[in-house]
Parts: structure tokens; C-alpha cells; sequence
């Protein structure tokens, strides 16, 4: 009798073996199968995915759902105004998919080891800006070290609409730095400025019911230490809060520095370097992102020990105030470099 039912759990042991190993080799099969249907599904809004690869799949037994490795495509990001498609190589190193609900019937994604080879630049097409990445001489490098989280996801008869959902959720992620749907993202962004890299971490923290990107706050210290000209604890605040801003928060300052020097040096009569470059760079400021953003980051530049004497602040807080006008009065950059030749209420000299 014993022996009767141990060969019956050897047969059940092999049986249960061999239906999990040839339901992965179905599971594998299938996926193969599908890929092109699984980008159709995927490819919504301006995301267009390709060329999608995998080496391996398995079924997981507990939390039961299954596992793809080794995955390999090509992300293509849809032009939009002026801007080019950007074609980005992607890859992770696994994909695990787990049941979390029964009813409704959902499941946990998670992918690990998420990189982009190369820089995933911010949209800022619909922006008349004067310069482009390599004039800036600030560019995003690449992306290493990511992973995401997206708990509850539905899985149901409408894979297009859950697509869609998704979509539209890290749409909204990467272009206001925030969304209502529960997600967990972390990667490793690598910048180079004038030749220097420079790298940190965003992250997703959930505040009062939305997902939030941030850039780690020691990472910000970390490479200010690198980055040639000091920032001010304050400046690096809004680095940290709005990660999706600091690329081109940099290109904007870097244009402001470049563009004056060459006023003052051509025309030194008309043009004072640090007068110019105040009023272009908070210009510039608030024709991309507001009179209010502008005003707390030229302010942050002033919040704390710049060197500056008394007289020099008061100087600087002027002029930017004057950048922030000649934007929301709807001027092109042409008439603020002739209105700055003249305009008395700019503080030429620090007294």
C-alpha cells in the first residue's frame, strides 16, 4: 500500500511537471504568435512599439501568471509640430505578469531592468525655442537601471481600451509629472552638459492620490557638485520637483549665457552681459512655462549665498521681472533684444 501511494505521488509530481513545463512552452509559442497583435493592442496614442523580441516564457505558480526574459523592442515616439519621431531601442530584462483579483479579474505587471538606449528628450516642439540640443550643449544621454510597477491592471475582453487607459495615464506622467492611476516607476537618467555627465534617479511617489515624478533629491546634490556653476539649495528643489522640467530649464540658462555674451561682445555699448542675460533668461522662462514658474526659479537662483552684494540682487530681481513682462506681453525674441538697447526701467548698473 505504501508503495502504491508513493508511485502515485511520483505520478502526480511528473504529471503536474510536465503540464507546467508544456503549458510555459504553449505560453511561449503563443506569445510568439501574437507579438504583432500585442503592438497593435500597445501601439495607441503617440507611442508606436516594433520589433519586439523575447528569449524565454514560464508560468509562475504562486502568485500564479507567467513571466517573459529577455525582452527587446523598438519604441518610436510619434512626431508632433516641428519635432522629429525619436526611434528609441528599449529592453528589460523581465516582464512578470501576476494575478491580483479574481473579480474583476486583474493582474500586477512588473518589469525589471528597463533601459532606453538613448535619451528619451522632452516635447517641447510646440515652444518657438531658438536653439536645439547640441547648440544647447545640454542632451538627455540614455536611461539605465528602470523598472515599473502597474498594480491592477484589467484583464478583460477589451485589451485596446486597457491599452488606451495606460497610455494616456504615462502620457499624462511624462508630460505634466503626474497622474491619478496607481504606478510605481524608477529609472536612472544620464544627461551630459557641455561634455559633462551627469546622472540621477527618478522616481514615482504617491501624494494625495496621484503618482508624482521626482528626481532624488541627493542625487540633485550629487550632480550639482559635478555641474560647473553653483546652484542654490532652492534651485535644487525645483530640479527635484520638476524632473521633466531640468533639461530644459539648463538649455534655457546655457542659451541665456551664450546669447548675451555675444550681445556684450558685439555691441558693447548697447548691451551689458549681466543685465542681458537676465532679462533673456527670465524671458525665456516664462514664454516656456509661465510667469509663475519663471519668477520661483529665478528667485530660487537669488535664495541663498550667491555673492552678490545687496545692490547686485536688487539689480538681478529687477530685470528678471522685466524678461517676465516682455513675455507675457507676447513679444518675439527680435523685439526684446531691440527693446533691451533702450528700455528704461532696465537696471543697467547695480546701485
Amino acid at each position: 500500500m505504501r508503495a502504491f501511494l508513493i508511485g502515485l505521488l511520483v505520478l502526480f509530481v511528473v504529471g503536474v511537471a510536465a503540464v507546467w513545463l508544456g503549458g510555459g512552452w504553449l505560453l511561449e509559442r503563443t506569445t510568439r504568435s501574437q507579438l504583432p497583435r500585442i503592438e497593435g493592442f500597445a501601439s495607441r496614442g503617440r507611442i508606436s512599439i516594433s520589433e519586439t523580441k523575447f528569449a524565454s516564457a514560464a508560468l509562475v505558480a504562486w502568485p500564479p501568471g507567467a513571466e517573459w526574459r529577455g525582452l527587446s523592442a523598438s519604441a518610436r515616439i510619434l512626431a508632433s509640430g516641428k519635432r522629429p519621431a525619436q526611434v528609441l531601442p528599449a529592453s528589460a530584462k523581465s516582464v512578470a505578469v501576476s494575478i491580483s483579483s479574481w473579480s474583476p479579474l486583474t493582474a500586477d505587471v512588473r518589469l525589471d531592468g528597463l533601459e532606453l538606449g538613448a535619451g528619451l528628450d522632452p516635447d517641447l516642439a510646440g515652444e518657438d525655442l531658438p536653439f536645439n540640443t547640441v547648440e544647447s550643449g545640454v542632451e538627455v544621454d540614455r536611461i539605465t537601471d528602470g523598472f515599473a510597477e502597474l498594480p491592477g491592471m484589467p484583464v478583460d475582453t477589451d485589451p485596446v481600451g486597457t491599452f488606451a487607459e495606460l497610455a494616456d495615464s504615462l502620457r499624462e506622467l511624462f508630460t505634466d509629472g503626474a497622474t491619478a492611476r496607481k504606478l510605481h516607476l524608477g529609472a536612472r537618467v544620464h544627461l551630459r552638459v557641455r561634455g559633462i555627465e551627469l546622472s540621477g534617479r527618478l522616481v514615482t511617489e504617491r501624494t494625495a492620490g496621484r503618482s508624482v515624478l521626482r528626481l532624488n533629491r541627493d542625487d540633485v546634490d550629487a550632480m550639482a557638485a559635478r555641474y560647473e556653476r553653483p546652484l542654490t539649495g532652492a534651485e535644487k528643489n525645483v530640479l527635484a520637483e520638476y524632473p521633466l522640467r531640468a533639461v530644459a530649464l539648463l538649455r534655457i540658462k546655457e542659451y541665456a549665457e551664450r546669447l548675451s555674451a555675444a550681445l556684450a561682445r558685439n555691441d558693447p555699448a548697447a548691451y551689458g552681459e549681466d543685465f542681458s542675460r537676465h532679462v533673456i533668461w527670465s524671458y525665456w522662462l516664462a514664454h516656456v512655462f509661465g510667469e509663475s514658474f519663471a519668477e520661483r526659479v529665478t528667485d530660487a537662483h537669488e535664495d541663498g549665498p550667491t555673492g552678490n552684494t545687496a545692490a547686485e540682487q536688487a539689480q538681478d530681481f529687477a530685470n528678471n521681472a522685466v524678461g517676465r513682462r516682455y513675455a507675457m506681453t507676447g513679444m518675439s525674441e527680435s523685439q526684446v533684444l531691440k527693446t533691451l538697447r533702450t528700455d528704461p526701467s532696465i537696471v543697467r548698473t547695480a546701485r
